[in-house]
């Protein structure tokens, strides 16, 4: 199972993390402008073919799937995302082996629980050595 991210440019294209954390000055260029922190957290299951795309700032998707969300999600066996750009819900409960996804959007998906928390995990810590390997933005006089 895999979770990675990337940032949607001003022309549409994704830009994914591999690219990002190759070039630490693109994505700086990039997190710094506050108009291109939009972003997607794709999450795929290659055994059962699963798979969700969550669309949101890249920052925001980070906290709500990987770290705060997923502390959450550990400790209460369910969450409740509700996106900035529609109006969209999306519970996530844990039963079962499974970590389940419903939505109006996409419908229901289910993931296996260990290797959901593995990955998503997995992809917070690369997104926070991503941030911590960006250069410090000038300061503004």
């Amino acid at each position: 199972m895999d979770a990675h991210f990337s940032l949607i440019d001003k022309d549409g294209s994704r830009i994914g993390e591999q690219t990002l954390r190759a070039d630490a000055g693109l994505a700086a260029a990039l997190m710094a402008n506050p108009g291109i922190t939009e972003g997607v957290l794709s999450i795929e299951d290659a055994q059962t073919e699963v798979r969700a795309s969550l669309g949101d700032t890249l920052p925001v998707l980070i906290g709500r799937f990987c770290q705060s969300g997923l502390a959450d999600l550990r400790e209460k066996g369910a969450l409740e995302v509700d996106f900035f750009d529609h109006e969209e819900i999306l519970k996530i409960t844990v039963a079962d082996g499974q970590v389940h996804f419903d939505s109006t959007r996409f419908g229901q998906r289910s993931f296996p629980r260990d290797d959901y928390f593995a990955a998503l995990a997995a992809c917070g810590e690369r997104f926070e050595a991503l941030m911590s390997s960006l250069p410090e933005p000038p300061e503004s006089e």
